[in-house]
């Protein structure tokens, strides 16, 4: 097997310990990388795949037992340690941190301020960005958004056309679920369409609510567990990050 990348002679300590600059050893055009070329940090060559379009950008940083596997990136600030392992086409960026026993797969994006620790998964084409902390064995998957924490439990967030639906957790014995802008608890959305009333909000035209209730229906059908956890609400924007990106098709694009 052709290796992709070396050791530098760079070095530098941080947290105890000793962490080498990649350099590549040839082209690597679909992520922008040319034969020489200087990258991130790691503590050994076993944190990062000598397979694969994956690679480390910047300043970031794997140590530990780590691994970078697949057609994944880590760039900016970005730090991942432990045994945790990115991989597929995940992108981790930002000054976010993967940790501990964590998995970050498919096309998952961590990126901001974002941290993922313990033996959480954030998979599918979910992002998890801002201040977002996920930990435990808390579960991020399919279109997921996640901008604030949850626990152990598992995070859903439907993608339905024009709406996105996301459990936002239980107070006072009541479970609350957003749709679109609108968050109420199941009690009240059922409410809302016995009285037939419309809901006026700023980012959509007039719906009647039955179309809120039909989407609600599918959620508790799909997933009649989920109403059993309590985590954090998952709002629908997710943060842009910078650095090696994918386009819709999951390709790479050049570096913003």
């Amino acid at each position: 097997m052709e290796k992709k990348f070396s050791l530098s002679s760079e070095t530098k300590v941080e947290y105890g310990i000793t962490f080498h600059r990649i350099v590549a050893l040839k082209d690597l055009p679909e992520i922008s990388v040319r034969l020489g070329d200087l990258g991130g940090w790691v503590e050994g060559e076993k944190n990062l795949s000598q397979e694969g379009l994956c690679w480390i950008f910047g300043n970031a940083q794997v140590s530990g037992n780590a691994r970078i596997w697949g057609n994944s990136l880590v760039s900016e600030n970005a730090r991942v340690s432990g045994t945790a392992l990115v991989s597929g086409n995940a992108l981790v960026s930002g000054n976010s941190l993967v940790s501990g026993n964590s998995l970050v797969s498919g096309n998952a994006l961590v990126s901001g301020n974002a941290q993922v620790w313990g033996n959480a998964l954030v998979s599918g084409n979910s992002l998890v960005s801002g201040n977002a902390r996920i930990w435990g064995t808390a579960q991020v998957s399919g279109d997921a958004r996640v901008k604030y924490s949850i626990g152990s439990g598992v995070c859903l967030n439907i993608v339905t056309e024009p709406y996105n639906i996301s459990y936002s957790g239980e107070k006072d014995g009541l479970h609350y679920v957003s749709v679109g802008c609108q968050t109420h608890s199941v009690q009240t959305w059922e409410d809302l369409s016995k009285r037939n009333q419309i809901i006026r909000d700023s980012n959509f035209p007039e719906k009647s609510v039955e179309k809120f209730l039909a989407i609600l229906k599918v959620f508790k059908l799909e997933y009649p567990d989920f109403f059993k956890k309590s985590v954090a609400e998952v709002p629908a924007t997710p943060a842009t990050s910078k650095g090696p990106l994918r386009d819709a098709s999951g390709r790479f694009t050049k570096k913003s």
